[in-house]
């Protein structure tokens, strides 16, 4: 006779995708039935916790420039991704479930006479945008930022684009954080 998985046994540690789906495998080798149902509570049971934080650049300091048009800006300097939904390889962060969402982004402009304009975008819609004037001698650094709330459906995607040019050094100037306020 097959075993059931309970629903106490879903509130252990969070799992995130891999971890759902090595725990499918095991429970179908070990013959435990796994209805869609339990698959569904224990994915919700362990989709609690999702945030990240990000600066531009993972070593060194320079700009980075995107001309004559917007361009998605990868965040390589990981310092938080619980769940592991942003990506820095691609610079996009996947919602893994439907709920309401912060996002904030600062970019730094230093050492240029270009502008720095920033946009937070979810799938292909510019959401909301940040922009300065390029620095002055009298003024050398510079920075913009912005953030938001959004009602996010699972697999939607929220990204930064540039235009123009940020700067990010040791101090991580230029950095793009989000985090899961609550379900939905």
């Amino acid at each position: 006779m097959a075993s059931r998985i309970t629903r106490s046994q879903s509130n252990r540690a969070p799992l995130g995708w891999c971890g759902m789906v090595d725990l499918y495998l095991r429970c179908a080798a070990n013959k435990f039935a796994v209805t869609v149902t339990d698959y569904v509570i224990l994915f919700f049971a362990t989709v609690r916790k999702v945030a990240f934080s990000a600066s531009l650049l993972a070593t060194g300091e320079g700009n980075t420039e995107s001309r004559p048009s917007y361009t998605t800006l990868i965040f390589k300097n990981v310092f938080t991704n619980i769940g592991n939904h942003y990506n820095p390889n691609t610079g996009l962060f996947s919602a893994p479930v439907r709920g309401v969402y912060y996002f904030t982004f600062t970019g730094h402009a230093a050492l240029s006479e270009n502008y720095n304009m920033m946009r937070l975008v979810k799938n292909n819609e510019a959401i909301t945008l940040s922009a300065d004037f390029p620095p002055s001698w009298s003024d050398p650094g510079d920075n913009s930022s912005n953030g938001v709330v959004l009602q996010l459906e699972v697999g939607d995607v929220v990204f930064v684009q540039l235009l123009g040019m940020v700067w990010d050094d040791q101090n991580h100037r230029t950095s793009f954080s989000g985090f899961l306020l609550f379900p939905l």
